[in-house]
């Protein structure tokens, strides 16, 4: 179990403790004093009464086409979240690795 394994599950009881509600797969139309709205997976308009609102939007790998270089040999080293999306300290071990093989 990794540290963002432990940190996910902290966060989770955490939440459940204090009543805190999840909405995967939202799409946040407008957040006005005391109300979400949104848009679920079927797109059918969804108002949520709240006092706060925590948003964890997600990311995507940026893809880059790297055989131009690979083929003129030019060493590639994939940083962070080019390959996957993970957690900071992934990008962090990456960059520092790439940068000590230099």
């Amino acid at each position: 179990c990794s540290d963002s394994d432990r940190r996910l599950w902290f966060f989770m009881c955490r939440d459940w403790y204090y009543g805190v509600e999840q909405y995967t797969g939202h799409k946040v139309t407008n957040i006005a004093m005391g109300e979400l709205r949104c848009q679920d997976r079927d797109g059918h308009a969804v108002h949520i009464a709240c006092d706060y609102v925590v948003m964890a939007i997600g990311a995507r790998p940026v893809t880059f086409n790297t055989a131009a270089l690979i083929d003129k040999g030019i060493a590639v080293v994939h940083v962070g979240d080019c390959r996957e999306v993970a957690d900071i300290s992934h990008a962090i071990k990456t960059a520092y690795d790439a940068a000590n093989a230099l």
